[in-house]
């Protein structure tokens, strides 16, 4: 099976359904879906689909409402999804979580759509099995059609500002936010997917989703496969003997659990990294199970801003990445950075995938989407045309005696010269209010530690006279796989002040100095 390229083409401006229907017509009895224990057809899946849509018509889903998802069986999840967009009505796939941490953003739901695990919500409707067998026809209790021929959903289009799609934000740097994406960013993104498709994997016949915290994300390449009539799967069980090239999709935090989830399968065609940079040792670890990676810069604000690629071969990459089509940088240079990095500054981009803003809340929204551009809170630099490499989060910057870097860059170098798995680099107040330079390695069998900080003093002494190296074998992290500075930081802080001026190694029960001063 190779892409047809002339599907690339096809109107992304109308609904993912109406795409499904006409497969349903043309190959009914074509895969769609395998599960572990049943394969599900077009015929199948797109007969669930409208009978839901006319479920959550009759239910009072109109067009420009916004419909929160909190579904545990994953393709009912999908069809419900379609079903709510086929009424004109937007989405937000919810976690059980949402409803005390993403409160605003739970709360401008119009209805939720839910099992009966989930938090309660004023105008819920229930989706029991029994619901379920009734309004579908499936004979389990997930969206398993009859395979009766589909009727025709409500023809309902969502209104031009409403939001099609709302996702959130990680909460890296704050609580999470709601974000709307409208209907113009929806197509956009979808192209983007089967662009990247056509791109690092063009004969693919599965699509793999492998690891549940990356279910939300992994939607966008759920409407592209189908879109190009082809295979999602949410287990591995069913590909185990079978030859089709499969690719999937990861963030820098699920990559070994997705490796564990793979081992007996054929390796990937590709993987898309979201979310974050991928140092040296992540590239070399997902070599053993991609035949080619591409990290898919982006945020949820705006999806697709540039891609790093590399191939079977093992080519280093040098973090330079490629602008995706139709997007533009700009970086507004920051003179107080290192002579380094004295090229580097604030990202700001313009896509076509850019969010309408953040649910709720318009003075962040004001701030920063202004004109077209989103201030990303990145810093970065364009080494030519079409081109951006990112170093990382504005907050995360360090100040060194005025001199301001970024992290990101030095932490590569301490990662590849003490072979570790992460590196953080932060300032923390002394008992004095001084900030000192922290360098914190993340190892599950540290080697002696005057080694490790003879290896750190090679890249960091350029910088600092004076700094303290602690080795942990877990760092915080979120969903996404980012490290979580602001709780090393805080936590740092706290203990640091509690214990005034005893040894840092006193106060971290995981840590340990392994080098407290280095001359220049």
């Amino acid at each position: 099976m190779r892409f047809n390229s002339s599907i690339v083409t096809h109107r992304f401006d109308v609904p993912v359904l109406a795409t499904l229907l006409q497969h349903a017509r043309e190959a009914p009895d074509a895969p769609a879906f395998l599960l572990d224990e049943i394969l599900i057809t077009y015929g199948d899946f797109a007969g669930t689909v409208t009978r839901l849509a006319s479920f959550a018509a009759a239910q009072g889903i109109r067009p420009g409402m916004l419909i929160g998802i909190r579904i545990h069986d994953r393709l009912l999840h999908v069809a419900v999804v379609f079903a709510c967009e086929a009424c004109g009505a937007g989405t937000a796939s919810l976690t059980d979580a949402d409803a005390q941490t993403w409160t605003e953003g739970f709360a401008a739901c119009d209805m939720l759509f839910a099992d009966g695990t989930t938090p309660p919500h004023p105008r819920r409707i229930d989706l029991s099995p029994e619901t379920i067998r009734r309004v579908t026809g499936a004979r389990g209790t997930g969206a398993r059609g009859t395979g009766a021929d589909p009727a025709r959903p409500p023809n309902l289009a969502c209104p031009p500002r409403a939001a099609a799609r709302v996702i959130k934000s990680s909460g890296t740097t704050g609580a999470p936010k709601p974000i709307a994406l409208g209907p113009a960013a929806m197509a956009a993104i979808l192209r983007h997917r089967c662009d990247l498709i056509a791109r690092f994997g063009p004969e693919v016949a599965v699509f793999l989703c492998l690891y549940e915290p990356d279910f939300d994300r992994a939607l966008t390449y759920v409407r592209a496969m189908l879109m190009l009539r082809r295979i999602v799967a949410f287990s591995a069980a069913r590909l185990k003997g079978l030859t089709l090239p499969w690719f999937t999709l990861a963030t820098p935090g699920s990559i070994r659990p997705v490796i564990v989830a793979a081992e007996s399968l054929p390796k990937a065609r590709f993987v898309d990294i979201n979310g974050a940079a991928v140092d040296p040792r992540t590239w070399d670890l997902v070599a053993t199970l991609a035949e080619a990676v591409v990290v898919n810069y982006g945020m949820n604000e705006a999806t697709g801003i540039s891609w790093v690629g590399r191939d079977g071969v093992g080519t280093l990459c040098d973090g330079v990445g490629t602008l995706c089509d139709g997007v533009e940088a700009r970086i507004d240079r920051d003179p107080s950075l290192s002579t380094r990095q004295r090229k580097a500054g604030l990202i700001s981009v313009r896509a076509p995938t850019l969010a309408q803003g953040y649910l709720g809340h318009r003075d962040l929204t004001s701030r920063h989407f202004t004109k077209g551009w989103f201030r990303t809170g990145d810093l970065g630099f364009q080494p030519g045309p079409g081109q951006l490499v990112v170093l990382g989060r504005a907050d995360d910057l360090l100040n060194l005696g005025g001199v301001k870097l970024a992290p990101n860059p030095l932490e590569a170098e301490i990662c590849a010269a003490c072979d570790v798995s992460a590196a953080v680099l932060l300032t923390v107040p002394d008992s004095d209010g001084v900030e000192r330079l922290c360098v914190i390695l993340e190892t599950p069998d540290p080697e002696d530690s005057a080694g490790l900080g003879n290896r750190v003093a090679e890249v960091v002494g350029r910088y600092a006279d004076q700094f303290q190296v602690m080795v942990r074998t877990v760092l915080p992290r979120n969903d996404g796989g980012k490290i979580r500075r602001d709780v090393l930081r805080t936590e740092l802080t706290r203990q640091r002040g509690s214990a005034g001026r005893r040894s840092m190694s006193c106060l971290v029960g995981t840590g340990l100095i392994v080098g407290a001063e280095s001359a220049k």
